[in-house]
This record gives structure tokens, C-alpha cells and sequence, in this order.
């Protein structure tokens, strides 16, 4: 995700993100999350073994950023850069299906159950059966030949 922002975008995304000092004091328990060093684990360990894998990629638009000195319309340069994220994500297992069409938000899972228990389950189904991949894949393609 970093990757898909210039070095400005990401320290306005990370200033978005992270959680207020206010709400710190309040529940300092809080789960907070270090971007940079999430991010650096991801890029040191950038292969993915081949597996059964289903990215669901939420298609509402964000909430336009509330908070002062950030752009207004950072919304919408940080939901192409999600979207560049989550297709390159996908890209790396051979045979994974990346859904693009969810109905849904950032919350995909309260805003179509459906489609992520289907997921899941076909998911399971796959480790189950032994395979290492959704869909069979042509020699040299990274993409299945078919999608939902």
C-alpha cells in the first residue's frame, strides 16, 4: 500500500490513520498499529507460497478525511492506491481470485456476509481438497482465466 504513495501522501495517509491523542487518553489499551514497521515486515517477506487465496476489495467510495490539514479530497487518492494494493496482492499467488465487486465498504464482512463467508468457504474448500491455488492458472499467466 505504501509503495502505491509518494513519500508526502503516505505521511498524510499515516497522520489520517492514526489513532488521536484524545482517544489515547481515554483508552490508552487501545490497539494502535505501527504502518511502518507492518509495512517493512510485508516487503521483507514479499513471496507468498502458492495457496488457495480469495482478496475482497471493498468498491464504496471513503469518507472524504474530517481532520485539519488534511486534503479533502485524500479520500480519493488513498482508495486508488488501496485498489493498486489489493490488485498486486492478488498478483502474487498464481490462481487467487481478487473480487472487485463486494457491495460493500471497508467493512465487508458487516456489509456482505454473503460474499465473505462464500469466500471462506471455497477457500477452506480448496485447502481441503488439497489444491494450492482457486482456479488453474495457463503457464506464464499470474491471473485465473475466469473471475467472479
Amino acid at each position: 500500500f505504501r509503495e502505491a504513495l509518494l513519500p508526502a501522501q503516505w505521511a498524510i495517509w499515516v497522520t489520517w490513520n492514526t489513532t488521536p491523542p484524545a482517544i489515547l487518553l481515554d483508552s490508552p489499551d487501545i490497539e494502535r498499529v505501527d504502518f511502518d514497521k507492518a509495512l517493512d515486515e510485508v516487503v521483507a517477506h514479499r513471496v507468498i507460497p502458492p495457496m488457495p487465496l480469495s482478496v475482497l476489495t471493498s468498491d464504496a467510495p471513503y469518507p472524504p478525511p474530517t481532520q485539519p490539514g488534511i486534503p479533502p479530497d485524500f479520500n480519493l487518492t488513498a482508495r486508488e492506491a488501496q485498489d493498486v494494493s489489493q490488485r498486486r496482492l492478488a498478483q502474487l499467488v498464481p490462481g487467487a481470485r481478487h473480487i472487485t465487486q463486494t457491495d460493500s465498504g471497508h467493512n465487508i464482512m458487516l456489509d456482505n456476509p454473503g460474499l465473505v463467508s462464500d469466500s471462506i468457504l471455497e477457500v477452506v474448500t480448496a485447502v481441503r481438497d488439497g489444491r494450492t491455488s482457486l482456479f488453474e492458472v495457463a503457464p506464464g499467466l499470474t491471473e485465473p482465466n475466469t473471475r467472479r
